[in-house]
């Protein structure tokens, strides 16, 4: 699956991380995982969730899932992100909340290019944390405040029942964080195809947000399922 790319500039030989591997390593990985435009993630906080939304070049992340994915100890994952802060201090943040903690990379928009790319999203949030959470919320209060992803867009313009569309956008975002968006979009036309073969009635066609938030998009996948991207 093609997953985009990254720029790396040379100057970066100049960093004191160059020198460190670990330091390097997890620098690049936080690159990876930043996003490139603005999205809402639905986040498990104790017994509840919380919406929290990312601007470019921002990332949530924390020690477990660094140790998890780059096979460290966690107090190595937390002490090579403290260290990493302070290195970098000015070009990378960190904002730690009870739950989570919010990375952002200074002018990753700039260093990336995407000041130079159409991005057409007017959704850009400026809050981070609990603050951005509140603010979401609010946001998903009016369907006019909401800034639909094109990958989104494309899944409700194929899906043969149109209802509930914010509520379906919050399963949409937690589902592409495991599984890729070109699969469940080819799953929902497949499940189309298959209501308008069979004359379905609407009141018979599955919510989009149970096709999606139960897996049932999976029954109709045409490819395997791998449960990770």
């Amino acid at each position: 699956m093609e997953r985009g790319y990254i720029k790396l500039y040379r100057k970066i030989e100049d960093s004191p991380i160059f020198a460190d591997d670990h330091l390097f390593k997890l620098f690049i990985w936080i690159l990876l995982r930043a996003t490139r435009q603005p999205i809402a993630l639905t986040i498990p906080t104790g017994r509840g969730k919380t919406i929290v939304t990312l601007n470019p070049g921002q990332a949530i992340i924390g020690r477990k899932t660094i140790a998890r994915k780059l096979h460290w100890p966690q107090s190595s994952a937390r002490n090579r992100l403290v260290r990493l802060a302070q290195i970098l201090v000015g070009k990378v943040d960190i904002q730690v909340d009870t739950h989570f903690s919010i990375i952002s990379i200074r002018n990753y928009e700039r260093y990336q290019g995407l000041l130079e790319e159409d991005r057409t999203s007017k959704w850009t949030p400026k809050r981070t944390g609990k603050g951005q959470a509140k603010d979401t919320n609010k946001n998903y209060k009016n369907d006019k405040n909401i800034s639909y992803t094109p990958d989104f867009g494309k899944f409700w313009s194929v899906y043969p029942r149109h209802i509930g569309k914010q509520v379906a956008f919050l399963s949409w975002l937690k589902v592409i964080v495991t599984y890729p968006p070109t699969d469940i979009i080819s799953a929902a036309k497949e499940y189309a195809g298959e209501c308008e073969r069979e004359r379905r009635e609407e009141r018979y066609i599955m919510h989009p947000s149970t096709f999606l938030s139960k897996d049932r998009w999976k029954d109709y996948c045409l490819t395997e399922v791998s449960g990770a991207r």
